[in-house]
This record gives C-alpha cells, sequence and structure tokens, in this order.
C-alpha cells in the first residue's frame, strides 16, 4: 500500500491508500497512518480523508489496523473519513456492521 497523495486546507488533509491492506502490509500501513499522526495532529485537524477507491483488497488485519486508527484520531479530536471505497470493500465494511462506525463517503471529497 503506498500514501500517494497528501494535501492540507487548514482544517483537513487528505490521504490516498492503494493497493492493499493486510497482515502482510499492516506494519508499513500503520507507520504511514503514524506519520500523516505525527505530521498533523499538532495542527489541530478536524478531518482526515482517507480515499480507499484504489485499495484492492482488506482482510480483518486490515480491517482491525482501521478501526484502531479511526479511534485514534477520534480521540484526539480529528474525525477520519473512508472516501470512495470499492464495491468489494465497501460490502465487507456492511457485511461485519463497520459502515455505523466509519464515516463512508462513497463521493470524492473536494
Amino acid at each position: 500500500m503506498q500514501n500517494q497523495s497528501n494535501s492540507q486546507d487548514g482544517e483537513s488533509v487528505y490521504v490516498i491508500l492503494d493497493g492493499e491492506i493486510s497482515g502482510t502490509t499492516r506494519e508499513d500501513t500503520y507507520e504511514k497512518f503514524k506519520k500523516v499522526e505525527e505530521t498533523y495532529m499538532g495542527q489541530k485537524i478536524k478531518k482526515l480523508y482517507v480515499d480507499i477507491s484504489a485499495v484492492d483488497y482488506i482482510d480483518s488485519i486490515g480491517i482491525a489496523l482501521l478501526v484502531k486508527m479511526n479511534r485514534e484520531f477520534r480521540n484526539k479530536g480529528t474525525e477520519f473519513c473512508l472516501t470512495k471505497p470499492t464495491a468489494s470493500v465497501k460490502k465487507i465494511f456492511v457485511i461485519l456492521g463497520l459502515e455505523s462506525v466509519f464515516n463512508l463517503q462513497e463521493k470524492e471529497v473536494v
């Protein structure tokens, strides 16, 4: 998984992820989220938008990592939003009942 883009509008941060979020990539993925957190948390951002439109695979470890990161950012006052999930990834969130845990946004955030 690659962190392709970070941008900031003063209150929000936009991150694009691709590839897979799984047990085999969890350390790299976690480090990328920690870097975003370390970079932007001191600036009191209100929202972190994570574009997952290019994520083609996610397993239970990947879901657990996203749940953990969601909790960490929310505990620090930052809304954690997953944007543009593919149909297959969104289906996993719905099956697991996590659509109410995450702020899933199907449209691109401008």
